[in-house]
């Protein structure tokens, strides 16, 4: 009978996937995509996403997803499993 050994999630975004340079290409995906919507949240948030924005936040949170990512390869390893199930 087979056991579940390990339980694991991870978010399914462009920016787990994509360098940290092409980042703000999504931002400009989310202006064309949304329009004023983006812009009415731009207005109301701007100075919080000018902080978050910054290229040392950008490359800090780019280097916190290189570690995850290593680290659930680590944890997936270690478990050796037979099968493994992906969904997404």
């Amino acid at each position: 009978m087979a056991q579940i050994i390990l339980g694991a999630g991870t978010a399914k975004s462009p920016q787990v996937s994509l360098p940290v340079q092409l980042w703000p290409l999504m931002g400009d995906n989310d202006r064309e995509t949304y329009g004023a919507r983006y812009e009415s949240l731009l207005t109301e948030n701007g100075a919080k996403l000018r902080e978050d924005l910054t290229p040392e936040r950008l490359a800090q949170r780019y280097e916190t997803c290189e570690q995850s990512i290593d680290h659930l390869a680590r944890v997936v390893r270690e478990a050796a499993p037979d099968v493994l199930v992906v969904f997404g």
